[in-house]
């Protein structure tokens, strides 16, 4: 959870440097998707996601920040 607010704010500097300086834009979906791997990324290392892949975060991420085991 102590990820989730740090992978929006880079994501979103992210995408704000590629539509200003590279004049490139993403859909919403795909930010929100990219936001989801960068925490992931992040966080793969740690005791709590050992054994999980990338299809099942993304696939329960509802059920992952708003339901943790």
């Amino acid at each position: 959870m102590e990820m989730i607010p740090a992978a929006i704010i880079w994501c979103v500097w992210k995408e704000r440097n590629a539509r200003i300086f590279e004049n490139m834009e993403e859909t919403l979906e795909k930010i929100l998707c990219t936001i989801k791997i960068q925490a992931f990324r992040w966080v793969s290392q740690e005791d709590t996601f050992k054994g999980c892949n990338l299809d099942l975060v993304i696939g329960r991420w509802r059920n992952l920040i708003f339901e943790p085991p």
